[in-house]
């Protein structure tokens, strides 16, 4: 975003976020968008502690969901 010009606020909510990519013109792709469920665990690597306790399959699903999304956003500045 800050390549296109585009603001955005300091926030940890990825709907949010997703949604002011798209408003800066690039393409969100649906696989991305369904990402926005990490928003409840965002804050965690900056602030500790997760919300609720997690099954290991749970957390092996949430750490696949953000590389899917550090890829996609890696991809858009390489």
């Amino acid at each position: 975003m800050i390549h296109r010009g585009a603001a955005y606020p300091k926030t940890h909510d990825i709907a949010h976020l997703l949604t002011l990519v798209q408003r800066s013109g690039l393409e969100v792709p649906e696989e991305i968008r369904q990402c926005d469920r990490l928003t409840r665990y965002a804050g965690v690597s900056r602030y500790g502690g997760l919300p609720e306790a997690l099954a290991e399959e749970d957390y092996a699903r949430i750490v696949r969901m953000a590389e899917r999304v550090y890829r996609w956003a890696e991809s858009l500045i390489v």
